[in-house]
């Protein structure tokens, strides 16, 4: 991994990416989404948005994702949640990477009082 090892020696870098991505290095899957270290520290130096990932969010509190479907999450199986979707009554398991929008009941977006 020659090009992998140039950014992680960067000295321009933040410490926290360097650091995550070079123990990505070590057992790099297909994607770098997949790898949960990595994921969280980039997502620290994305620009605020509404969205967010479901693991910051309570159980049994509401989502949206951007399909329009409402979900309520639920409890963390082994590595992802299990989520009822109140569109079809479904169950659906989510990555606690997931991005969603939080929603205060079904119907409303947002955290609107």
């Amino acid at each position: 991994m020659v090009l992998g090892k140039t950014f992680r020696d960067e000295s321009t870098l933040p410490d926290d990416f360097r650091h995550a991505f070079a123990a990505y290095l070590e057992n790099p899957s297909a994607s770098s989404t997949t790898n949960a270290r990595l994921s969280e520290v980039l997502r620290r130096y994305d620009p605020p948005g509404l969205t967010s990932p479901l693991s910051e969010l309570e159980e049994n509190a509401f989502f949206v994702i951007p399909g329009g479907r409402v979900f309520r999450k639920g409890k963390k199986m082994r590595t992802r949640y299990r989520c009822e979707c109140l569109n079809n009554k479904r169950i659906y398991l989510f990555s606690p990477l997931a991005e969603i929008l939080p929603v205060d009941e079904p119907g409303r977006t947002g955290s609107q009082t």
